[in-house]
């Protein structure tokens, strides 16, 4: 965590730096008045406040963690919402984006582990899982702080992670960038590289034979990406196609039985408004 405070202050005197060189330009031209500009219909791209949603289909999500040594995705999505807005005239932007990765758990006969089916649990111990189609899920929430103009910037931000096999949620704080798409111009690009550098979920695991109770503490370590495009074929009409790749690589921390990865590619549509 000390790694996440410090970037965080490191954050927030970025923020007061800016701020303070804000209010500095404001005196500047509050002291030398200059004509009002003639109205136009037309403003520059990144003046306009932005808002936009935007849904997905991953095309052959392909999964390495603890029951998928890469296998390929199946039917998996993404829906993902920004907008653009002021506080003391300093621009910030919110995000929510949530990723469903669909894929199937190879399983041969049951029988007595190791064998193709068994997949280590948190406590160590192997078990066997019958052949089935399972579904990681990424929750994610940013906040952000313009930082370059148009539309780059600064975020802090939340994950929360789950699995469809027998693992805790695990959720924590994470920091890095973020651009959105120009949706005034007929082609755009828009990224953004967060790092989560503790993700957390506790794990109960009730012996029976024993009858103790262990609670484990399960780390991750996450970096995640996304780039696209964006293509506004009609100006009149406020809707937009969407192309990309997005991905993770998760660095197993304590009590996670093994490091892992997601990587799609995607195509989807959206809808904007100024």
């Amino acid at each position: 965590m000390q790694r996440l405070f410090i970037a965080a202050a490191s954050l927030a005197l970025a923020l007061a730096f800016a701020a303070a060189s804000k209010a500095a330009l404001a005196q500047s031209a509050a002291a030398t008045p200059t004509p009002a500009p003639s109205a136009s219909p037309n403003l520059p791209v990144g003046v306009a406040h932005e808002t936009f949603v935007v849904g997905d289909y991953l095309a052959n999500p392909r999964v390495y963690n603890e029951a998928s040594s890469g296998n390929s995705g199946l039917t998996s999505y993404q829906a993902r919402f920004a907008a653009e807005f002021k506080v003391q005239d300093m621009p910030f932007m919110v995000a929510f984006d949530q990723i469903g990765y669909a894929y199937t758990h190879f399983a041969s006969t049951l029988g007595a582990c190791p064998r193709p089916g068994c997949v280590v649990q948190i406590d160590g111990t192997d078990e066997y899982i019958h052949q089935s189609v399972e579904r990681d899920t990424d929750v994610q929430g940013a906040v952000g702080f313009r930082i370059a103009f148009p539309r780059i910037y600064a975020v802090a931000a939340y994950l929360g992670r789950s699995s469809s096999f027998n693992y805790p949620v695990v959720n924590g704080l994470g920091l890095g960038f973020q651009k959105l798409p120009d949706e005034e111009r007929a082609l755009s690009v828009y990224f953004s590289a967060l790092y989560f550098p503790d993700l957390e979920g506790k794990f109960t695991v009730n012996n029976l034979t024993t009858g103790t109770t262990t609670i484990y503490t399960l780390t991750e370590h996450v970096v995640h990406y996304n780039l696209g495009v964006t293509v506004s074929p009609f100006k009149k009409a406020p809707a937009f196609l969407d192309l990309g790749l997005v991905g993770d690589n998760v660095k197993a921390g304590s009590a996670d039985p093994s490091s892992g990865s997601h990587f799609a590619g995607y195509a989807g549509v959206g809808l904007y408004s100024k």
